[in-house]
């Protein structure tokens, strides 16, 4: 089952599976909830305070019937908490399925927030040479410093498995030394599996941005979610990271260049309801929060 454009996708880790068309014109509307306060000085100056942003989609089938409606049974489970692991939702009508702080290197919130990482140093620069599609989108670089050969650099939270998809994954880099691109592979109770990595990279200077790329097309048989990665191959390596794409399916889309990550995200069921329309029909709406 490979990924179908314009679709949302919805399940615990391990069993994402495709939902129900929703109706033309549904009026979804994914739009960023800002947390936090707007206040303003004694001279009358406008001033924020972020928390953070998160989105909700508000799904509706408004004529379904109960053999069609079935697909979304796996919805008002979530919402009864009959499953405890994680819940994935896929959006696809978004190319990047990276969280918006990964996409762009926890340019939003703390790199600990978005990032793991083993030993090394990981810091946030606000100073350096831009990626033309990224320049006045973020600040500066995460800047990763593995101590030791292996020591790797990955993204948080997870993303979802779609059985038979491939994988792409993209990040624009500088630096020095030499590192490899990762998929690491991980079962539904979060335990890690293996990773598939391609082939070292020389960085090229501080001063040269380069865009570099991974294309996946198999994982384990037990694989329920997945990191992508940087892995050091030389000990030591200074490595700037701007931006990260995920794709699904599009193994043809970096020429395209870089896009915000909005397209997958774990999530929590924050209401389901049923409303039978005719003695054949019901109407189903659930509403779906973004966690990470």
């Amino acid at each position: 089952m490979s990924l179908t454009k314009y679709r949302y996708y919805f399940g615990p880790a391990g069993d994402v599976r495709i939902l129900p068309s929703v109706i033309r014109d549904a009026g979804v509307e994914p739009t960023p909830e800002l947390s936090g306060a707007l206040t303003r000085s004694i001279n009358g100056t406008p001033t924020r305070i972020v928390y953070g942003a998160k989105r909700t989609w508000n799904l509706i089938w408004p004529i379904m019937s109960e053999l069609e409606a079935r697909p979304l049974n796996r919805i008002e489970a979530a919402y009864r908490n009959h499953i405890t692991r994680q819940f994935y939702f896929l959006d696809t009508k978004n190319t990047n399925y990276l969280s918006p702080d990964v996409a762009v290197c926890a340019a939003e919130g703390s790199p600990k927030n978005s990032f793991t990482w083993t030993g090394g140093i990981v810091s946030r620069s606000f100073v350096g040479t831009f990626h033309a599609e990224l320049d006045g989108f973020a600040d500066g670089a995460l800047t990763f410093i593995g101590a030791a050969i292996g020591q790797r650099l990955m993204s948080r939270p997870m993303s979802a498995i779609v059985p038979g998809s491939d994988y792409l994954f993209s990040g624009i880099f500088s630096g020095s030394g030499s590192i490899t691109l990762s998929f690491l592979f991980y079962d539904s109770a979060g335990v890690f599996i293996s990773a598939t990595s391609g082939g070292v990279i020389a960085l090229s200077g501080v001063a040269t941005v380069q865009s570099m790329s991974l294309l996946g097309s198999s994982t384990p048989g037990n694989a329920a979610t997945f990191r992508v990665g940087i892995t050091a191959s030389t000990a030591s390596p200074v490595v700037n990271t701007q931006g990260w794409m995920l794709q699904y399916d599009e193994a043809s889309r970096p020429a395209a260049g870089w896009y915000p990550g909005r397209g997958g995200c774990e999530v929590v069921v924050g209401q389901y309801a049923v409303r039978y329309t005719t003695y054949k029909t019901r109407a189903i709406s659930a509403s779906l929060m973004e966690v990470a």
